[in-house]
Order: structure tokens, then C-alpha cells, then sequence
């Protein structure tokens, strides 16, 4: 079995860390919907494009909360033995709890994007609160619930790191999305300037909480840093902040030069934003494996 193969499968299996970044994923674009929504868009138009994207990814994890249940739960019963009863002692776990949150916080965004895309006022709101309990649900779910000491401030470090990887990719992911059409239109170029100039001033207060959300995060969870050297834990920390480092690197870059590319309707801007994007997807793909990862090497 390959080191990959090997991580994956200490992780839960391919397909549980595959579900797992689907969920991932799907929450950081719903969240980012929210912050495009009410910090990039100035217009009722360009609020209006976003939320397509937002009421999908609600719906995606929607539909991906039964098939999660039923992996959790096939992880405690023996080959041939029935998984539904097992289903039904889960969701009285920690685990069973996020993922009940989740599932409700989905539900409730994919209504709040259907009232927004209506303009009913109640939508935002909804929206709103729907994208806040899924930020806080992955955290009830992985190894913040589990951490011996201070479990209140792991669990809220774990939440506000998910909020902000939403603020900077989920907008990210939209502002790739809609890139192309925009610079193939005679307005667009100017358009997009402007959401790239109010992005980088979000991503740069989300990378400041990336990073120290992180940092806590393996502080609470890691007993002894030096045995980051000798695990799959650590080795996937590494590539994961690797992948970072480039989506900062990139970041900058367009931080400086994005804004005058498209106005000048560069069709290579929408490329180079892609790429970003596509490091930002390494990340978690990445943090769905670590998720399932003891922090500590044999355990």
C-alpha cells in the first residue's frame, strides 16, 4: 500500500475521507456565499449571482449527511452485522451532535438562500445563523471535542478556523467562478477589480486568524511538538501548510497585481485565480485526512 493509500486508510477509508472533503468543501463555499454576499457585492445583481452557488453547496451537504451517518456507523459493527441500529447510538455521541448540527445548519442555509433569491429579508438572517452552526459543527466533530484540557477554548479555536478558511476560500471560490464571464464582458474587468480589492482586505484578517487558530489548534491537541517529526499527523500538517504557503504566495501576487489585470481585461487573471483556488482545495483535502489522524504517532 502506498504512503498515500496508507494515510487515507488510517483516516477512515477513501471513501469517508472522501465524503469528509465534500463536506469540507461544500461548508466553505455556503460560508463564503455569506461573505461575498455581505462584504464584496454592492448591487442586488451581484449579490444575486452568488447565491446559486451558496443554495448548491447547502443542498450538497444535505444530501451527503445520510452517507456519513451510515459510514460512522459502519466503523463500530463487525463485517455482515447490521449498520441502522448502530446509526441510532452514533447520533447520541459528540460526533452524532455536530453532525445533527450540521445537517440543521444546512438545512437552514439552503431556506435562507431560497428567501434570498425571493429578497425576503428573513433569507439573510437565516443564511446567516444556517453558515454559523456549520463553522461550529466540524469542531464537535474531530479532535477539539476530544481534547483533554480547556475543551471549551479547542472547540471555539476549531469554529473560528473554519469561519475564516470560508471567509478567504469559499470567496475565493466564487470569485473564480464568476472571473471568466466577467472579463468576457465590457464591464466586468472593472467589476471584478472591485471585488478583488475588498477580498484581499478579508483575506488577509482570515489568514491572521488561519494562523493563529492553527497554531493553537496544534498547541491544545499535539502533547509533545517533537513527535510531529515521526508521525502521518505531522508529515500531512507539513503539506497542508505547504499548500497555504502557496495560496499566500498566489494571494499576495494578486493582491498587487489582480486589480489592474482586471481592468484590463486580462483573460490570464482568471487562470492564475483558479490556481489559487486549486492549492486552496489541496488544503482540504489535506484537513479531511488530519481530521481522522491521531496527533499522535501509534495511537
Amino acid at each position: 500500500m502506498s504512503v498515500l493509500g496508507a494515510l487515507f486508510e488510517g483516516a477512515g477509508g477513501t471513501a469517508t475521507v472522501a465524503l469528509r472533503a465534500l463536506v469540507f468543501a461544500a461548508t466553505i463555499i455556503a460560508a463564503g456565499t455569506v461573505v461575498f454576499r455581505l462584504v464584496l457585492a454592492r448591487t442586488h445583481e451581484d449579490r444575486g449571482s452568488a447565491t446559486p452557488m451558496g443554495l448548491a453547496a447547502a443542498m450538497a451537504l444535505v444530501l451527503a449527511a445520510a452517507p456519513r451517518l451510515w459510514l460512522q456507523a459502519r466503523g463500530f459493527v463487525d463485517v455482515g452485522d447490521p449498520v441502522t441500529p448502530m446509526m441510532v447510538n452514533v447520533l447520541q455521541t459528540g460526533w452524532g451532535r455536530g453532525w445533527l448540527l450540521q445537517l440543521g445548519g444546512a438545512a437552514l442555509a439552503a431556506v435562507g438562500f431560497v428567501l434570498v433569491r425571493r429578497a425576503m429579508r428573513s433569507g439573510e438572517l437565516m443564511s446567516v445563523l444556517g453558515v454559523s452552526a456549520l463553522c461550529l459543527a466540524p469542531a464537535l466533530m474531530g479532535h477539539a471535542a476530544a481534547a483533554p484540557s480547556v475543551r471549551w477554548l479547542a472547540i471555539g479555536a476549531d469554529a473560528v478556523h473554519v469561519a475564516a478558511a470560508a471567509s478567504w476560500t469559499g470567496t475565493l471560490a466564487l470569485l473564480a467562478w464568476r472571473a471568466p464571464g466577467l472579463l468576457r464582458s465590457s464591464e466586468g474587468g472593472a467589476r471584478l477589480a472591485e471585488w478583488i480589492e475588498r477580498f484581499h482586505r478579508v483575506a488577509l484578517g482570515s489568514a491572521a486568524l488561519l494562523l493563529a487558530t492553527g497554531a493553537a489548534g496544534v498547541w491544545l491537541r499535539v502533547q509533545r511538538l517533537g513527535t510531529l517529526l515521526h508521525s502521518g499527523y505531522g508529515l500531512l500538517l507539513f503539506a497542508k501548510l505547504t499548500a497555504v504557503g502557496v495560496v499566500v504566495a498566489l494571494g499576495a501576487w494578486h493582491a498587487r497585481r489582480a486589480p489592474a489585470a482586471a481592468r484590463q481585461q486580462a483573460n490570464t487573471l482568471a487562470q492564475s485565480l483558479q490556481l489559487e483556488l486549486f492549492f486552496a482545495l489541496v488544503t482540504i483535502i489535506a484537513t479531511a485526512v488530519l481530521v481522522g489522524t491521531s496527533p499522535e504517532p501509534n495511537a
